[in-house]
């Protein structure tokens, strides 16, 4: 996963710097925003883990986009079913958060149907939380992520657009009484609504 990651910042980075440098070379330069909810379906220690969230950006050129993001675990993943955790009181529950400066490369954003690269640097919180409520009550451990993405985007209206697709949650090494680093990071299923001006 190690190259991947690195063959994928590769890539993203020169096709973001070339797309970049097109963009503000062309007269017709344009520069645009959106906003939207986003949702991640991902995996915690063999149990799903559904993650709501808000991503948006300022789009320069109709190909880069900077902006951020923030995602919470908003299901009840039980730690008392993971054999490696050790909840302490009643708080039972799994508590998560993280996000940070989200990056995006939109490649041909014109074209009905095409592909956007995108990439997350932040950070983020475990912690246990009661079920039914998003308050984590006890934080347990504070950690950096890096997350690439690939999305296919729809172009549904000239201010909608609908992009699935998937990505990589890379999680700054560490071990804790709940859960190890190993068991929070992995793979997702994204699911992007993007309202604003391409």
């Amino acid at each position: 996963m190690k190259v991947f990651f690195l063959l994928w910042i590769i890539v993203f980075s020169s096709i973001s710097l070339h797309a970049g440098q097109d963009a503000f070379l062309k007269s017709s330069f344009k520069s645009g925003a959106y906003i939207g909810p986003a949702v991640k379906f991902s995996d915690i220690e063999s149990f799903p883990g559904t993650f709501i969230g808000v991503r948006g950006g300022w789009v320069i050129g109709s190909s880069f986009v900077i902006g951020g993001g923030i995602y919470e675990l908003i299901n009840n993943v039980d730690l008392r079913r993971i054999e490696t955790a050790s909840p302490t009181g009643d708080n039972a529950f799994l508590g998560m958060r993280y996000g940070g400066l989200e990056l995006e490369y939109i490649h041909r954003s014109y074209s009905r149907i095409h592909i956007v690269g995108s990439l997350l640097i932040g950070s983020g919180i475990i912690g246990t939380r009661d079920r039914g409520t998003l308050v984590i009550s006890v934080a347990d451990r504070s950690f950096n992520v890096i997350e690439p993405g690939l999305m296919l985007e729809f172009n549904i209206f000239s201010f909608l657009r609908i992009a699935p697709g998937f990505s990589w949650r890379f999680v700054e090494r560490f071990s804790s009484p709940l859960l190890d680093s190993n068991q929070i990071d992995g793979f997702n299923g994204i699911l992007v609504i993007k309202l604003g001006s391409f």
